[in-house]
């Protein structure tokens, strides 16, 4: 496999004079171009050793040598408004285009699903949210809420052999959600930092090559419903010889779906909410010489 990109990026913002130059405006724009090629020889056998017969039979086999070539190419644009509601603190709306190349999957087992390839996935996101700073710029407080709509969304679903999937684009989805980033600091020495994101998602086109409706076959993976980290930081002591700091983490993802389709994912359900806790106690910028 072998793959080449380059990308041109830019973006300008005004901020007119009226209202005490409060509002910004801000467009962006991107050129990206790819080229992907691929080769994959490979071949299969299976085997079994028969107790009454020495001879080993060939229960089936497959081989193929297949190369494959796909350019992408792609014009994304971006603009913001802002609005400063003080020295601390602003409101923002953004409009953003973006874009996944596509390519080939080396684990496909099939020879024309590999010289076919899968094609680019294109996202468009809308965005609302604050940026500010409070109580004397101790409390960090970020949050936003967004939509995104994806067309030729990628999914990537498990076949029947060892690390065999697919690449398929099904169509349309859309992902909404909420972010929560808020820093604290507690004293000159603790900061505690919580992040949380709640997000939905689903399949909202997938028709098949008869024009046939599809779309409650697929769900979205790896798209937990909640994730939350919580951190707190203490910086305990401090000297010539280096900085001595404890970190306490606790971490929680909500159950997602591991498989693309529908009927893999009620068959052998997802992947369990689990949550994490790390303790951790560190010796550092010790001086040398």
């Amino acid at each position: 496999l072998d793959a080449t990109a380059w990308a041109l990026f830019g973006q300008f913002t005004y901020t007119p004079q009226w209202q005490d130059q409060r509002w910004h405006f801000t467009l962006g724009a991107r050129h990206s171009e790819d080229k992907k090629t691929s080769r994959k020889f490979l071949m299969t056998r299976a085997l079994v050793d028969a107790q009454t017969n020495p001879a080993v039979i060939e229960l089936r086999s497959n081989s193929f040598d297949q190369s494959g070539e796909k350019r992408f190419r792609d014009d994304s644009f971006s603009f913001t408004v802002e609005y400063d509601l003080n020295r601390d603190s602003n409101l923002y709306f953004k409009v953003a285009e973006a874009y996944k190349g596509g390519g080939f999957n080396i684990r496909e087992p099939d020879p024309d699903f590999y010289a076919a390839g899968f094609d680019e996935e294109n996202v468009l996101t809308y965005e609302f949210g604050i940026k500010s700073e409070w109580f004397d710029r101790r409390l960090r407080l970020n949050a936003d809420v967004f939509y995104s709509l994806s067309e030729n969304t990628q999914l990537s679903f498990a076949l029947g052999g060892a690390n065999e999937t697919r690449v398929l684009n099904v169509g349309e989805s859309t992902l909404q959600g909420f972010e929560l980033d808020t820093t604290y600091l507690i004293s000159e020495s603790i900061t505690a930092t919580l992040n949380y994101a709640w997000l939905d998602g689903e399949v909202t086109t997938a028709k098949n090559s008869d024009g046939v409706e599809r779309k409650d076959d697929f769900v979205l993976g790896n798209a937990p419903e909640h994730t939350a980290n919580l951190n707190l930081n203490w910086r305990i002591a401090q000297g010539s010889w280096g900085l001595l700091e404890s970190t306490a983490t606790v971490s929680y993802t909500a159950e997602k779906a591991a498989a693309a389709t529908r009927s893999a994912f009620e068959r052998h359900g997802g992947i369990d909410a689990y949550g994490l806790v790390n303790l951790r106690v560190a010796w550092r910028d010790i001086p040398v010489g």
